[in-house]
């Protein structure tokens, strides 16, 4: 790991300086930021390469979730990982954390082995999602949320670099998944930990066509999509599958509503020398 850059943003200079004294050991450079606006400049405009950016939460103007989100909106940075580093301990946060685009979440105060080996983690995983090739399948196995958030980030990494997709058509990939994903867990699965969510993601040319199975008793597609006709989209119960339907082109239930599988199009596939 003596070659990686990594980019340390934290708005309190004696962490910054603490942080650049653990990380220093281990890789290459380490650079620091004290705000948003620094650390954007630095990504934009320094020509250095960042293997991995290390980002507080709580920080002026512009936060870490803020941060994050930006990046991982532009094509060209969204293949930079991102570890989120915050005294901000409870789900929610993590788990607003990892619906922004993280790779990783550290909690505050940590440990010099545990910055170290999460940093080293995730590089060693982007590089492998990175050196992966041009699979154009992709399977996961999920349980918990951080889990299936975490896999979908790392599908839409994928699906940006390889290939023409808009940013708005993944972001509109990424909620459906997001959506599809927690009805599976959540009302499918009912929360059961010892029961998966099989996640497949097949990309064409032209589009993706995504499955998600659970392992529950199933329900009435047909009935329950009824009485969602013409529901607002707003309401509680059913608006991730009213805001689903209209985001993909195209949606099926099998299995006695236990598989859904999505069809987002887009532009096609990117080529060598494009």
């Amino acid at each position: 790991m003596n070659d990686k850059n990594v980019l340390v943003v934290d708005d309190e200079i004696e962490i910054l300086n603490i942080l650049e004294f653990f990380l220093s050991k281990e890789f290459k450079n380490v650079y620091k930021s004290q705000d948003a606006f620094s650390a954007l400049e630095f990504i934009y405009k320094s020509n250095k390469k960042v293997d991995v950016i290390l980002l507080d939460v709580m920080m002026p103007i512009l936060d870490g979730f803020q941060i994050a989100k930006i990046l991982k909106m532009q094509r060209e940075y969204n293949k930079i990982p991102i570890i989120m580093l915050s005294a901000l301990g409870e789900d929610a946060n993590i788990k607003k954390g990892f619906l922004v685009g993280a790779d990783d979440y550290i909690v505050k105060p940590a440990r010099k082995d545990t910055i170290i080996e999460t940093v080293s983690k995730v590089i060693r995983k982007n590089e492998n999602l990175n050196s992966s090739g041009r699979v154009y399948n992709i399977k996961f196995e999920l349980k918990s949320d951080f889990e299936y958030i975490k896999e979908i980030n790392n599908m839409a990494k994928w699906i940006f670099s390889n290939t023409g997709a808009e940013e708005m058509m993944v972001s509109d990939l990424v909620y459906s998944l997001n959506e599809m994903c927690a009805n599976a867990i959540e009302h499918g699965n009912r929360s059961d930990k010892n029961k998966n969510v099989f996640v497949e993601c097949d990309v064409y040319s032209d589009k993706a066509v995504v499955s998600i199975k659970d392992e529950g008793r199933g329900f009435n597609p047909e009935d329950t999509l009824e009485r969602l006709e013409g529901a607002d989209m707003y309401r509680l119960r059913g608006r991730g599958m009213i805001i689903t339907r209209q985001l993909m082109d195209n949606i099926e239930y099998v299995e006695n509503g236990k598989q859904v599988v999505m069809t987002k199009f887009f532009n096609k596939i990117k080529t060598a020398g494009d």
